[in-house]
C-alpha cells in the first residue's frame, strides 16, 4: 500500500476518488478536516514513524553496499561522480569505504548523549520492531496510531469508507498481525501454522540480494483465524476515545437500509 498524507479529505480523494460516491462522505469529511483531528493524525503517524527514518534508511543502504558492493553497483547505482553505469573493482572498493566511513559515524551518534543520538536510537528501536513484527509500538499513540493505519488499509482495499464496526475489527487485525514465510498470498486466504490456522492480512516483498535469479521473496502478515472477526474494543466508546480525536466521527454505524427508511417516512406523512 502506497503511504499518502492524512492531511485533508481532499488528499484522501486524489488518492481514492471513489469515496465521493459514498454516501456519507460529505458529513465524514467535515470532522476529517477539522484542524484539531489535522494535527491529532499527524502526532499518530510520527510517533508510529519516529523522525530520522531517513537515516535509518541510510544506515541499511551503507551495510547493503558494504556487504554486497558488486551486486548493487550492477543495478546501475549512481557513482560518486554523478554518473550512471557499470562500476569498476575500484570503484566498488572506494564506494566501500565511503559506506564504511558514513556507517561508523552514524554508530558513534548512536552512543551520543545528544538530542540527534536519542532520535535515532529510538528509530532504530522503531525498524526493529517493524520487521520483527508489525506490532504497535508501545506509546500513548500507539493506539491511534493503529487506528490510522487501519483506516488507510481499509480504505486503500476497500475503496469505500468503512463502517465504525469495520474499522473496529480492522484495527484488530493490523494489532494481531505476525510474520510468516508463506510465499504471495491474498488478503483472507487461510494458512496453517503448527496446526493453528490463520488468515492472511496481506503480503510483504523483500529483495534478495543473495538470490542468483534476483527472485523476489514474499512474506505475509497472518492473523490467527479466531481473532479474525474480532474489534479491538468491545464497546462502540473504546474505538470513539481514538477515532473521534482523528476526524473519524463522522463514519456511519451501520449501512442504511433505504427501504425501511423511505417506509418511515412514507408512515409520518399526513
Amino acid at each position: 500500500m502506497k503511504s499518502i498524507a492524512l492531511k485533508n479529505s481532499d488528499c484522501l480523494l486524489s488518492e481514492y476518488p471513489e469515496l465521493a460516491n459514498c454516501s456519507e462522505w460529505k458529513k465524514f469529511a467535515t470532522e476529517f478536516d477539522k484542524p484539531s483531528c489535522i494535527r491529532k493524525r499527524s502526532d499518530a503517524r510520527k510517533a508510529f514513524r519516529p523522525e530520522m527514518k531517513e537515516a535509518v534508511k541510510e544506515m541499511d543502504e551503507h551495510c547493503q553496499f558494504i556487504l554486497n558492493g558488486e551486486r548493487i553497483a550492477n543495478f546501475g547505482r549512481t557513482k560518486a561522480d554523478g554518473s550512471n553505469g557499470w562500476w569498476s573493482r575500484e570503484e566498488i572498493a572506494l564506494g566501500r569505504i565511503v559506506s564504511a566511513v558514513a556507517l561508523a559515524q552514524k554508530v558513534q551518534l548512536l552512543f551520543s548523549p545528544s538530542k540527534e543520538g536519542k532520535k535515532l536510537r529510538n528509530a532504530l528501536r522503531a525498524e526493529a520492531d517493524r520487521r520483527e513484527v508489525p506490532r504497535n509500538r508501545q506509546d500513548k499513540a500507539s493506539c491511534s496510531a493503529v487506528v490510522c493505519f487501519a483506516f488507510l488499509k481499509f480504505v486503500h482495499r476497500a475503496k469505500r469508507l468503512p463502517l465504525k464496526k469495520e474499522l473496529n475489527v480492522e484495527a484488530n487485525r493490523l494489532a494481531k498481525c505476525e510474520i510468516e514465510d508463506t510465499g504471495k498470498k491474498q488478503f483472507g486466504e487461510i494458512c496453517e501454522r503448527d496446526e493453528v490456522n490463520w488468515k492472511v492480512y496481506d503480503c510483504i516483498s523483500e529483495f534478495d540480494f543473495e538470490a542468483d535469479d534476483d527472485e523476489i521473496k514474499w512474506k505475509s502478515r497472518v492473523v490467527p483465524l479466531d481473532a479474525w472477526d474480532r474489534p479491538k474494543w468491545e464497546s462502540s466508546s473504546g474505538l470513539a476515545e481514538y477515532s473521534t480525536p482523528l476526524g473519524l466521527k463522522g463514519l456511519s454505524e451501520a449501512h442504511e437500509d433505504k427501504g425501511k427508511k423511505q417506509g418511515q417516512k412514507d408512515r409520518k406523512k399526513p
